[in-house]
């Protein structure tokens, strides 16, 4: 009787989950909808990712844009867009010979909402494997608190409101430790005997970092720990033949790397800090590849060494090299730009007014910037701070791995590096399990009595769903307001197409992207595209540069809001070339749509009399001087 009843609360407490999950995926959703449809120009981060989905969907794999480098998203966002064109095409002959691409341009709001589509999708599909992962770890009660954590995150909504990789490599994240969390079950069953899934985890944490490179540190350590902590295989006292034979290939491999960096020093004169950090990643895996050899070659430290490098730590590395290499296989073609995105943030991506403070007020003020992210309400830091000693009490080693993974993330990236605050995405789930915890423990007091129990957990579900921040009812009421400055964007736009001259210069600063800003991306991206998309018009991705503008004549498109990036940022790097185009002698302000933080300007230059003038009193000058 008592068995009978039991099956019962666990059926129950699945049914519970079922529907809990539904209920906080369809609550998000309703929000989330409003990023989907919003202006399909809304914003440069997604420009660059579009470009490449339209040139994927063609079946041309010249990627140009490797900042993330977000390859897989790419593929799996231009296999949508393909199915999408393909039953059109089947049921209309006349888009089959239309093909493609003019398809695509003649949709491309349709296309947008397609791409944000699959951001949002695997947006849910994370909150759904936290679920999983969690309940894994602990149960069901703190499973169901996790999600709701994660689904409510105001970073992570916001993040995932448009075009972003984050939730895609979140996913395979996620993917990857519930591998290893399964792997121990799998042996011991034999779900299939050609299925190893560390080195499965190993392939998703590679293809999570051909998402998002940074990933790797979020990956990669907790995946290392969980295994030291809780190995898959039995304890061996030497390697597995495989291992061994894997040696002489990596350490040559290594030295060949090494070989080529410091011959092929002349071809990387125009990245010299890509140059330094990959001679500095090479010698750091040769010297890691050193003294592990080392420490294999003295018997007291071979038995720890195998502890901490088992052979399934090895699979995960050998999984991770193949699926990073799997998921990017257009960086062979596209070296040279890859090159040029680790030298930009490599040089350019650091935060120096940070940088110059005293090494204290720096970590303070670096650690206090993301703390506000990762905890942004009250209930959040309680659930944290009583979750983290929880953790540590209890001597959980899985979840132990779990809160070190979450703190590694403070140390994950240089400290003077620009602190984003969606640099702390990827982690959110770790910080999540965390807070949830507590949640496990009450469940797992009131285990003798299931209705109490449940009933407990509904209650501390509605208590942290009232007291949090609704992340996705943050983004969308943002989306609205943000649609107010979209519309006189639009208004704005056509009203320079019906006034400025055919072959006039239009300069659109950033807080007023518009059509012709993202028609100017795809020709700097080489994206192929019909010629009749462009009107004759110069329009260019102005920041502020004066001489962007000298012997041009046309109009500046800008907002209030844009000075300080046009003029004040830009003058600290490039003295005398910022300009504020309210204030500037040689605009003048024609046109205002708008007002408020949805005000936008349209100013009329011409450039060409004055430097005129100044080429002709500069050769005055000379023949003077002569």
């Amino acid at each position: 009787m008592t068995s009978a009843r039991g099956n019962r609360w666990i059926v129950a407490d699945r049914w519970f989950s079922i529907v809990f999950i539904v209920a906080l995926l369809a609550y998000t959703l309703r929000y989330m909808w409003v990023g989907l449809v919003r202006t399909w120009y809304f914003s440069s981060d997604e420009y660059v990712v579009v470009a490449e989905v339209i040139r994927f969907a063609q079946h041309q794999y010249a990627q140009r844009f490797f900042d993330m480098p977000g390859t897989p998203f790419i593929f799996l966002a231009a296999l949508a867009w393909f199915f999408i064109y393909a039953p059109y095409a089947i049921l209309d002959d006349r888009i089959a010979q239309i093909g493609l691409q003019t398809f695509t341009f003649a949709h491309l709001p349709g296309l947008f909402f397609t791409v944000r589509s699959v951001t949002v999708f695997m947006f849910c599909a994370s909150v759904v494997l936290l679920f999983w992962l969690t309940s894994k770890l602990t149960s069901t009660a703190a499973g169901r608190l996790a999600a709701l954590l994660l689904a409510m995150s105001p970073i992570y909504a916001k993040y995932s409101s448009f075009v972003r990789v984050e939730s895609t490599a979140m996913c395979f994240v996620l993917g990857a430790l519930l591998c290893v969390i399964y792997a121990p079950e799998a042996r011991r069953r034999s779900w299939s005997p050609h299925l190893d899934l560390v080195l499965l985890a190993g392939v998703l944490a590679g293809v999570a970092a051909g998402a998002r490179l940074h990933s790797m540190t979020a990956s990669l350590p907790v995946l290392v720990l969980l295994l030291v902590v809780s190995p898959v295989s039995p304890a061996a006292e030497d390697y597995p033949k495989w291992v061994k034979a894997a040696v002489i290939p990596v350490a040559g491999a290594v030295g060949l790397a090494a070989a080529a960096l410091v011959f092929s020093h002349p071809a990387f004169a125009r990245w010299p800090n890509t140059y330094v950090l990959f001679l500095k990643t090479v010698a750091l895996a040769g010297c890691a590849l050193a003294g592990a050899i080392a420490c294999y070659s003295i018997r007291p430290a071979r038995s720890l060494l195998i502890r901490i490098i088992s052979p399934d730590v090895i699979k995960v590395l050998i999984g991770f090299a193949v699926g990073l290499a799997v998921s990017v296989p257009t960086i062979v073609g596209g070296r040279e730009f890859f090159f040029q995105s680790v030298q930009m943030y490599s040089s350019t991506y650091i935060d120096w007014a940070r940088a110059r403070l005293p090494l204290w007020d720096n970590v303070t003020q670096y650690l206090r910037g993301y703390y506000a992210v990762l905890a942004p309400d009250g209930v959040v830091v309680g659930l944290l701070i009583a979750g983290a000693i929880a953790v540590v009490i209890s001597r959980n080693r899985r979840l132990l791995a779990i809160l070190v993974g979450a703190a590694l993330f403070f140390v994950s990236k240089p400290l003077n590096l620009r602190s984003d605050e969606h640099h702390i995405i990827l982690w959110l789930p770790y910080y999540a399990i965390v807070c949830a915890y507590p949640a496990h423990l009450l469940a797992r007091a009131l285990d003798r009595w299931p209705a109490i129990s449940t009933s407990v957990n509904a209650a501390l579900l509605v208590a942290v769903g009232v007291w949090t921040t609704h992340g996705p009812v943050v983004m969308a009421l943002n989306a609205v307001h943000t649609e107010m400055r979209m519309a006189n964007i639009a208004t704005a736009t056509k009203w320079m197409k019906e006034t400025a001259e055919p072959n006039a210069t239009i300069a659109i600063a950033y807080r007023c992207f518009n059509p012709d800003v993202f028609l100017s991306q795809l020709r700097l991206y080489e994206v192929p595209m019909p010629l009749s998309m462009l009107d004759g018009r110069d329009y260019i991705i102005w920041w502020g540069h004066a001489s962007a503008l000298k012997k041009k004549s046309g109009y500046v498109c800008a907002t209030p809001f844009d000075v300080d990036l046009l003029k004040t940022t830009l003058d600290k790097t490039a003295p005398g070339e910022g300009t504020d185009p309210f204030t500037d002698p040689g605009m003048h302000l024609v046109k205002a749509f708008g007002s408020a933080d949805s005000e936008v300007d349209v100013f009329r230059f011409d450039n060409r009399a004055i430097d005129a003038r100044q080429a002709e009193l500069r050769s005055v000058g000379d023949k003077r001087f002569n």
